[in-house]
């Protein structure tokens, strides 16, 4: 799927504006040369630098996940602005003239090595925006290595795109739509290079701005801010003794947050509320996330928050039996028998009447009562 919606780019319609205005003017100064000479030379150099151009930066966004093609900006008209789109113009051309003048056998291998390196030139120049990675053997081999078996799809990718610009270049076409296949073939070609760059950015240590890593990392980096948001609520209601209010904070971040992320949430949360100067603050915390836990039938967060809790606080206890039940239950199912017992003993001596002072009635104390006065 990364391949193909790299190769789709060149066939969005910013990109076929801009290859169809650069064939239709390709073609208007081919008809022209009859009459104006040489100096069509000039508006055709810059034709070729602005496709040569998007073709780069079209590989950029491949490179760093961008689906969409590249916008066509002042930056691209004309033969200058950095050296990078002219490092394989002027590589080109001069193996092209070797190749032409010399006429032996070993410039011909040259030409064919340097075009079977190709692929792994312009992706090196593109990870690392260095001229000289271009040519660099250690920059080369790294890439070569780093794509693996993928260079095998390169290679057939720049067959297919020589071929076809070669056919095209023969074939009796109009002018215009001739022009408009083999700039779109060759920006095939850079979205190949690209997308392949992207698809193994592991293996070449490559980190494109836009991967689904940092994407993720960002997530959780938002993620955990909104989540100390909460906590500080949850951590002023404890301050002032507003435990109903804590508790309606805790229930509405468990509620609007994904039930995948409520065990390391929980966690975190009882790690920090262990910190702070008051017991009750932690078991408000605690006991509130367990019975939701339990409630909601997700026993494994339950259990690991009550665990946390028990380090921390080794008198922690449920409000209810029935709840305490469920989650010894579980626990016992998990092995984790002292920590089921420990739940059982705690609500025990949580739930014992107060001794009869004289003229009262008994009366049973609920958990952790003693704490949130």
């Amino acid at each position: 799927m990364t391949l193909l919606r790299a190769l789709a780019m060149p066939f969005q319609f910013t990109s076929l504006l801009l290859m169809g205005s650069i064939a239709v003017a390709a073609a208007l100064c081919m008809a022209l040369a009859t009459l104006v000479g040489p100096l069509v030379a000039l508006p055709l150099i810059f034709l070729l630098s602005w496709l040569n151009k998007y073709a780069n930066a079209l590989l950029d966004h491949a490179a760093n996940g961008v689906i969409a093609a590249p916008v066509a900006s002042a930056e691209m008209l004309g033969p200058f602005g950095g050296a990078r789109p002219l490092v394989h113009v002027v590589l080109g051309s001069g193996v092209a003239a070797l190749v032409y003048f010399e006429h032996s056998r070993w410039s011909a291998c040259l030409g064919l090595v340097a075009l079977l390196l190709f692929p792994a030139s312009a992706g090196a120049l593109a990870m690392h925006q260095r001229a000289l990675d271009a040519i660099s053997p250690p920059a080369l081999w790294r890439t070569l290595r780093g794509l693996g078996h993928y260079y095998l799809l390169l290679l057939v990718g720049l067959t297919v795109c020589v071929l076809g610009i070669y056919l095209l270049a023969r074939a009796p076409l109009w002018p215009p739509v001739s022009y408009l296949l083999i700039a779109l073939l060759w920006l095939c070609l850079y979205a190949l290079i690209g997308g392949t760059l992207f698809l193994r950015r592991e293996a070449l240590r490559f980190e494109p701005c836009l991967s689904p890593e940092w994407f993720a990392e960002r997530n959780a980096l938002e993620h955990e801010r909104r989540r100390q948001r909460v906590v500080d609520t949850v951590y002023a209601s404890i301050r002032v003794r507003d435990a109903p209010r804590a508790s309606v904070a805790l229930l509405a971040w468990v509620a609007a947050t994904d039930p995948g992320q409520h065990m390391s949430d929980a966690q975190a949360i009882v790690t920090q509320a262990a910190h702070w100067p008051e017991q009750r603050g932690l078991r408000t915390v605690a006991r509130t996330l367990v019975v939701q836990f339990v409630k909601t039938q997700q026993l494994a967060a339950a259990l690991a928050t009550a665990e946390a809790a028990l380090a921390r606080v080794g008198d922690f206890a449920l409000d209810t039996a029935a709840d305490t039940d469920a989650l010894a239950r579980y626990a016992q199912q998990c092995g984790r028998t002292r920590v089921a017992q420990n739940l059982r003993d705690n609500y025990a001596r949580a739930s014992t009447p107060l001794p009869l002072q004289p003229g009262q009635q008994g009366q049973r104390v609920p958990p952790d009562s003693s704490a949130e006065r």
